[in-house]
């Protein structure tokens, strides 16, 4: 339907419902059903470009995500469980409904400035149903992106070169949900598997390459420049312009080997210098980069009598990607720097529902989940092992010339082994 959206904050009803053939229908990135919740008035995606949402400008660490009505978010970080590096937190196959409550809240929505996005899971019914899906995306259907480049040298122009080249990026998502009864009316099974599957290289690259990687002239400093190896200073004639930074850092490194009684020629310290640039380009180019989760769904559900009605479910995720801590498609990080990331991710929600009168319901719910959050070193380079690892086996992380260089080494989030651990129980009655 065509009407035209309103934003409620008269009362506390919800801004927003999408059923479960909508959330089949609806096409959308990586079958993340909470990005469903972009199709309520005043949502968007926030302007930091990691997946999260912002309802009505609000920052997007001030929402509240919740599954059967049970708290659905990481305290650390205030974000939805299993963060945003994870393909999604729970199988779309699971998912029956859910809400999005934009406006006023009522008094068990308290916690949340933003937005409060609820999801219903599916339960079993007196007859076998379920779905099977497959999907497939492939880099091979899609365009260049300019933006995504490659270095190499040439060394018969002495030049670097730098072009735009297509990375591979391959998901395949496949599962299953199905559900019906263990005891015909009175006790029903449900239980979704999905996998997800994505092998995603990334590109490590200097932040600008062009002016990086740039080869000093070999024989003399250009434009008839004169090195003094005592000083690092080049001359040029009168009315020369000026030499390039190349060459300025080919001389002062002809300097400072003299200093030390290794007296040195421009030329040798040129082609020393040029030799370390190629060795850099190993350090750049195509990284290895898999993101590999499993999510587990069981669900069972008990209609003790006309009244009364209990639920009790168990999820489980599993995500290993071994270099995806960095997941934008090119970065100023070294091939050895992008970094591991593992999600470790495990909860149980027991409701009991009951209806006392025509006019009174009451709901108690009970979880207690535990979420690991892991983010480790990826193997060392030839580069690192050969230039920076010490006697403990350890590298720092060097910053080099990083307004047109790149990091290289052990960044800060390679030792980060319980970031965060954290383990909730919850009680609720409404």
């Amino acid at each position: 339907t065509a009407d035209l959206p309103v934003l409620n904050f008269d009362s506390p009803e919800f801004g927003g419902h999408l059923d479960n053939k909508e959330i089949e229908s609806i096409p959308i990135n990586n079958r993340r059903w909470s990005s469903l919740a972009l199709t309520t008035p005043g949502v968007t995606n926030d302007a930091t470009g990691f997946g999260l949402l912002s309802f009505r400008a609000i920052s997007a660490v001030l929402n509240n995500v919740q599954i059967d009505g049970a708290d659905d978010n990481q305290a650390f970080f205030s974000e939805e469980r299993g963060r945003t590096r994870a393909g999604y937190s729970t199988s779309q196959a699971a998912v029956r409904e859910f809400q999005v409550n934009t406006g006023v809240y009522s008094a068990e929505f308290g916690r949340a400035v933003g937005g409060v996005v609820n999801s219903v899971t599916k339960s079993g019914g007196n007859t076998l149903h379920g779905e099977v899906y497959f999907y497939n995306r492939n880099s091979s259907r899609s365009a260049f992106v300019p933006y995504t480049t490659n270095t190499t040298y040439n060394s018969t122009t002495n030049q670097y070169v730098t072009s735009p080249y297509k990375p591979k990026d391959n998901r395949n998502q496949y599962g299953f949900g199905v559900g019906g009864a263990l005891i015909k009316d009175k006790l029903f099974w449900f239980y979704s598997f999905d996998a997800y599957r994505r092998n995603f290289p990334g590109t490590a690259k200097a932040n600008n390459p062009g002016s990086f990687f740039v080869a000093p002239t070999l024989s003399a400093p250009g434009n008839g420049g004169t090195c003094n190896t005592a000083t690092g200073a080049i001359s040029t004639p009168s009315g020369g312009s000026a030499p390039s930074s190349t060459d300025n850092a080919a001389c002062l490194l002809a300097a400072r080997e003299s200093a030390v009684g290794s007296a040195t020629t421009y030329s040798t310290a040129a082609s020393q210098y040029n030799t370390q640039l190629q060795a850099l380009l190993g350090d750049l180019g195509s990284v290895p980069r898999f993101g590999n989760q499993l999510i587990n769904t069981p669900k069972l559900d008990w209609q003790v009598n006309s009244k009364q009605h209990v639920s009790f479910l168990y999820h489980r995720l599993r995500w290993d990607s071994p270099g995806g801590v960095q997941t934008q498609a090119t970065n100023n990080y070294a091939v050895d720097t992008f970094g591991t990331d593992f999600v470790k991710l495990d909860y149980g929600v027991a409701k009991l529902d009951s209806l006392f009168t025509n006019n009174l319901t009451n709901e108690v719910r009970y979880q207690y989940g535990r979420e690991l959050n892991d983010e480790g070193l990826q193997p060392t380079s030839a580069y690192t092992q050969a230039n920076l690892i010490n006697s403990s086996g350890l590298a720092p992380e060097v910053a080099l010339n990083t307004g047109i260089g790149f990091f290289l080494g052990m960044p800060y989030y390679s030792f980060r082994i319980a970031y965060p651990d954290e383990r909730k129980w919850q009680i609720g009655d409404t």
